[in-house]
């Protein structure tokens, strides 16, 4: 999160008034590498505005897309979700966090797999 422009105003006036970017620093809390980044700036450009985001990388599932196959699919797995998205399960696992959904480690139909093939195993 940016500081304020307010407080970005303080903290250069506090400087340019011949105090030092070291007591600007623990005067105001903050690092003493931001307040000589502040201080360059203004002194370069004029400017002591926090800059736009970068913005990162835009997501490959569009949200209504995944609302609605989740929807019709709420017992695929995340293997499953993965390949018909073209994405990592890892992915998948992000957009149903983002989404409030929750996910089982293991199906039922796999549970009941493992405990009929573990009878099996004893009663021979």
């Amino acid at each position: 999160m940016a500081y304020s422009l307010d407080l970005r105003e303080k903290v250069v006036l506090y400087v340019e008034s011949g105090c030092t970017r070291i007591s600007a620093s623990k005067v105001f809390g903050i690092g003493e590498r931001t307040v000589r980044r502040w201080v360059s700036r203004y002194r370069s450009t004029g400017n002591i505005a926090p800059l736009p985001h970068g913005g990162g990388f835009p997501s490959k599932i569009q949200s209504s897309v995944f609302k609605q196959h989740m929807g019709d699919n709420p017992d695929k797995t995340l293997k499953e979700l993965g390949e018909f998205f073209g994405v990592s399960h890892e992915g998948i696992a992000y957009n149903l966090r983002k989404h409030g959904y929750v996910h089982k480690k293991n199906s039922t139909l796999r549970r009941k797999k493992r405990r009929g093939s573990s009878r099996i195993l004893v009663g021979n």
